[in-house]
């Protein structure tokens, strides 16, 4: 009975303790969202810049495991390149040790205080900032209160005589204990899927006396391997370069462990040496004051000692990883996905989807022009038609994915600001697939007019370039707008907006009237002036955009 007892215990207090990362991620996403959005938007080439942003990205979120889920995310979105992928997974890898720090901090006993705290000041929700620093703390007075209840869980076993029998098998003093050691790190946290819930539970078991720090060291080593689950669930179904990151990601936390278990000794050693204290030091009451601080030096230390393992060769890492995952043979399409069963922070999760809408409106550019060089031409152009429908169809299926993906975000617990920042993206998202739909009806338009007996009339074929140009010129603003949501003004495109509207309207009535002459077929009238009608309807849609996102620019 006593033993049920003790597992529901360690049940609640890792539930509290999940809870609690989970509060403690959340303020501080929604705190620092848009460092992390100009984080995103500056990612380059230079793997530093990307192993920082990975760091700090990481740091923000409080899991490697969510950051790297969205890298891979990312790039089978083909909105990261390989080695800007690679780099901010070293980086997660350094930003997730700040958790270590965390919760090696000596307040676990004042965990219940900071829960009362937190609770009240996150309920002023009149002060946003006292909020946030409120959820904060009832964050961590949740972690510290769960790391506080395994805690007391843990202490009888230091005297368990089956434990400790058991326990030799995992004491690390010999090659394979040390080897059985890393497995059961690994083990454990690919069943928990969370590095930080396993290195909580490893300092609980060590503060109070029940596993040794050597012990603790060779789990932490496993736990870094187990971490990579998280990786290698997201790039299934991925594309190739996803699959390439994955394995990266598993490469570099395997090799690092591999390289540090044949120099086991000195490297517990060496951190010993770094932190001045003993930490298998035990008071009276059987806890070891100092070992928390050993452990997570032990946590930072691997890897950063990782990072710099590779990071002098990144270049050939990365065609390793091209190797051993080869080019396909066909040419893959790049998607946006959220894997089932990873977790992954909205403020992530709307930062990939916005990246993603970035690109259909890149496309929608891309059409837009094709489309007024289509109606430029005095003949039929099977290529420019071609690309019309190919990227239209590609806009389509964007927009697809970015509505499957954001419902799977909405089922998060969302900030006020998350939520219009998504409401933003989907309804721009259907804006874009609009006006890709009226150029491939433009397109269709004014290939009926080759069929017309008669030519095009000069000064007809001048109004819709004219228009068309109008057209572009206007998208082009709302282009810049979409890039970059802080230049958004709702009055920014009035003037734009209403002379095209105006001007469009003024000429369909004046075409009408002069189309009643009879001069030209019924079909010619009718199709210019839907071509007419196209554009208006395109620039009706800019509009759309345009405030839209000043809404959000207000509002989010």
């Amino acid at each position: 009975m006593e033993l049920i007892n003790s597992i529901f215990v360690l049940m609640g207090g890792l539930g509290l303790f999940f809870y609690g990362m989970g509060q403690f991620s959340e303020a501080l996403q929604s705190a620092s969202s848009d460092l992390v959005k100009k984080v995103l938007s500056k990612l380059t080439s230079n793997w530093v810049f990307s192993v920082m942003a990975g760091a700090g990205i990481t740091m923000m979120v409080q899991s490697s495991s969510i950051s790297t889920a969205m890298t891979v995310g990312l790039v089978n979105a083909g909105l990261l390149s390989l080695v800007q992928a690679v780099g901010i997974v070293f980086g997660a890898n350094i930003g997730t040790t700040i958790t270590g720090w965390i919760i090696a901090i000596k307040v676990s006993h004042l965990g219940l205080h900071m829960v009362g705290i937190g609770l009240f000041l996150s309920a002023l929700k009149k002060y946003k900032k006292i909020s946030v620093i409120g959820k904060v703390t009832f964050g961590l007075g949740l972690v510290f209160f769960g790391l506080e209840t395994m805690s007391n869980v843990f202490k009888p076993l230091r005297t368990n005589e089956d434990f400790i029998a058991n326990l030799y098998l995992f004491n690390a003093d010999t090659m394979p204990s040390l080897l059985m050691t890393v497995a059961m790190g690994c083990l454990l946290t690919v069943v928990v899927q969370s590095s930080s819930a396993m290195l909580g539970i490893t300092i609980a078991l060590a503060s109070t006396g029940t596993i040794s720090f050597q012990t603790a060291v060779a789990l932490v080593m496993g736990e870094n391997i187990g971490t990579t689950i998280t990786a290698i669930l997201a790039a299934v179904g991925g594309n190739t370069n996803a699959k390439r990151v994955a394995l990266g990601h598993v490469m570099f936390n395997a090799s690092g462990t591999l390289v540090l278990i044949f120099f086991f000794h000195q490297w517990v050693g060496f951190i010993d040496w770094m932190i001045p204290s003993n930490p298998d030091l035990m008071l009276a009451d059987g806890s070891k004051p100092h070992i928390a601080q050993h452990i997570a030096t032990s946590h930072s230390m691997f890897n950063i000692f990782c990072t710099l393992l590779f990071t002098p060769f990144l270049t050939p890492f990365v065609a390793i990883l091209c190797k051993i995952f080869p080019e396909p043979a066909f040419k893959e399409q790049t998607r946006l996905v959220h894997p089932d069963g990873v977790q992954i922070a909205p403020v992530l999760a709307i930062e990939e989807a916005y990246q993603e809408l970035n690109r259909m409106a890149d496309i929608t550019r891309r059409i837009m022009s094709y489309t007024k060089d289509c109606i430029g031409k005095e003949e039929r152009d099977p290529e420019l038609k071609e690309k019309i429908h190919k990227y239209e169809d590609i806009l389509d299926r964007i927009q697809a994915e970015i509505l499957i993906f954001l419902n799977r975000v909405m089922q998060e617990h969302l900030t006020h600001e998350q939520t219009v920042r998504i409401n933003t993206i989907i309804q721009v998202a259907a804006d874009l697939e609009n006006i890709g739909d009226y150029c491939r009806n433009l397109m269709k338009l004014r290939a009926r007019l080759f069929d017309e007996p008669e030519h095009i009339q000069e000064q007809d074929f001048k109004v819709l370039e004219e228009f068309m140009e109008e057209a572009c010129q206007n998208y082009a603003m709302i282009f810049e707008e979409i890039r970059d949501p802080e230049s958004a003004s709702a009055h920014h495109f009035d003037n734009s907006f209403n002379a095209f509207k105006q001007k469009t309207k003024r000429f369909r009535v004046d075409y009408l009237r002069k189309a009643d002459d009879g001069k030209y077929s019924p079909l010619y009238d009718l199709s210019f002036a839907d071509m007419i009608a196209s554009m208006r309807k395109i620039n009706g849609h800019c509009g759309a955009i345009n405030r839209t996102l000043a809404h959000m620019l207000k509002n989010g």
